[in-house]
């Protein structure tokens, strides 16, 4: 059966989020808001299973409910029923429907790139907190945000333009960590600002896959070490009081030294002074878990990646991709083996 509505009524005895996020995507569809409408009941059941929902539709009714094992379960399902209804001008038609539907995946991920002035860096925070709302519709439960683009900005963490693009970044990472998503960002091994000293300056990968934006630190020179260290602390007090559950670490792209010290640098250089920024997350967050990129990594790093995790398994998740060489067998087990 099916049944033509142009209102609805929304009753939520749960968290408003939910609500107000179903209300809008009506109302500016040209829906009113009536009680003779549709009457949506959204509601968290704990009996259901974490992220999972049941979604019951009976236009007969004029009926529909939506209950979610939690918040972001609620959020899933509403995002169903909205793609469930057949969309007209100024109303939609609502056939019978009766699921249960949970996710097949742990962990289902939104990369926001905000570097280079793209979408993610200059939108307007509520056209950015929009597009995250709809991506959560659709099933993500984590988001990673470049909270700072440093290859953007001058080594002056007063300037308002710095400290605006934070503040935007931090207002994002708690409304949406909020309703349950877990937060990621990247910590820069050596990427550097703008106006790095030049004699701090890493000796350029020679692998176009790797990138190289000129301003990348060795970290082997003692002033290159000093100088990245000093910016990440500062970087780790602005953000120390965010929710923020995984910490990830990229090794190119940008990235990346080829001096003798610091190379393999996936395996070297990267790895020594991630573990050692690891060290100072987790001594201000303890429940921090860390993420390490194998981005345009060759066999050679991949078995000083595998070495070192065997000796000390600070590493929880590895973003597996080889780009081109993708690891095969026992290099890509060992990992597997030390990871935890």
């Amino acid at each position: 059966m099916s049944r033509e509505f142009q209102s609805f009524h929304i009753t939520a005895s749960s968290d408003p989020v939910a609500g107000r996020i179903l209300r809008e995507r009506l109302t500016e569809r040209g829906l009113a808001e009536e009680q003779a409408g549709l009457k949506i009941e959204l509601a968290v059941k704990p009996e259901l299973a974490a992220e999972s929902f049941a979604l019951h539709c009976e236009p007969e009714r004029a009926h529909a409910s939506v209950a979610g094992g939690d918040l972001l379960g609620l959020l899933y399902g509403v995002g169903k029923f909205l793609r469930s209804q057949r969309w007209r001008a100024g109303g939609f038609g609502c056939s019978a429907l009766k699921l249960a539907e949970k996710p097949e995946r742990q962990l289902r991920q939104v990369y926001c790139a905000g570097h280079f002035h793209n979408f993610w860096q200059v939108a307007p925070e509520p056209v950015q907190r929009r597009c995250l709302e709809d991506l959560v519709l659709w099933g993500a439960n984590s988001v990673h945000l470049l909270i700072l683009p440093v290859i953007d900005f001058d080594d002056d963490w007063e300037n308002p333009q710095l400290k605006a693009q934070m503040d935007k970044m931090a207002a994002l990472v708690r409304s949406f960590a909020a309703i349950g998503l877990k937060i990621s960002t990247d910590v820069y091994v050596n990427q550097s600002f703008r106006n790095t000293p030049k004699e701090l300056y890493a000796r350029p990968n020679t692998d176009p896959r790797r990138g190289n934006n000129g301003r990348n630190v060795c970290i082997s020179k003692p002033e290159g070490h000093e100088y990245v260290m000093r910016n990440f602390r500062n970087y780790l007090e602005r953000v120390r009081d965010l929710p923020i559950h995984f910490w990830r670490f990229w090794p190119y792209d940008e990235g990346g030294c080829t001096c003798e010290a610091c190379s393999p640098w996936g395996s070297n250089g990267f790895l020594r002074t991630a573990e050692e920024m690891a060290r100072e997350i987790r001594a201000v967050r303890p429940d921090a878990r860390f993420i390490v990129s194998t981005w345009t990594f060759d066999r050679q790093e991949w078995e000083g990646l595998a070495a070192r995790m065997r000796e000390n398994p600070w590493i929880d998740y590895v973003v597996a991709d080889g780009h081109a060489t993708f690891p095969a067998g026992r290099w890509n087990m060992s990992c597997r083996a030390a990871c935890r």
